[in-house]
């Protein structure tokens, strides 16, 4: 449990939400299970993570780390063969789930320098890009316009209101 507390207070990052606050850990039903309790300022919302199984959100990493991933984002890696078009869907899914980040940037990278990306992989890997660019400007304290630019890539342009 010390472990567990010693989290309260650091930053993680949601695909679905954004970046929250630990604010505190709590159980949810009877059977005790611990959820850690995350406050969302941007989006003004409270949201529950499971202690126990972090699908779907991961700790912010440390400015160290997020350099280390910014550089494996920027290395060129080899092409990838599957045997058929569902495997390559299915593993290409699979690594945009890595919850290491510098991992991620790898998965990010290989998947950036497709020539095309399959339909079913276009939402996923734009939602896993733009989440590492909200990590890189949140924990480096750039904008997302130099987040963009220090991946050596296209700024996009700003949605119309």
């Amino acid at each position: 449990m010390e472990q567990v507390e010693s989290i309260i207070g650091k930053n993680i990052i949601s695909s679905n939400v954004g970046i929250g606050e630990i604010v505190g850990i709590t159980t949810l039903q009877d059977d005790g299970e611990e959820f850690y309790k995350v406050s969302f300022p941007k989006n003004k919302c409270i949201n529950y993570f499971s202690v126990k199984n972090n699908t779907g959100y991961r700790v912010l990493a440390t400015p160290k780390v997020i350099n280390k991933a910014i550089i494996q984002f920027k290395t060129s890696f080899d092409h990838i063969e599957y045997a058929t078009t569902q495997e390559k869907i299915n593993m290409q899914k699979q690594m945009l789930k890595e919850v290491n980040v510098v991992k991620l940037a790898k998965s990010l990278s290989i998947l950036n320098s497709e020539k095309t990306l399959h339909a079913q992989l276009s939402k996923p890997f734009n939602d896993s890009l733009s989440s590492f660019i909200d990590e890189i400007a949140f924990v480096l304290g750039v904008k997302h316009a130099d987040a963009y630019l220090m991946l050596d890539l296209k700024v996009p342009a700003k949605k119309k209101a």
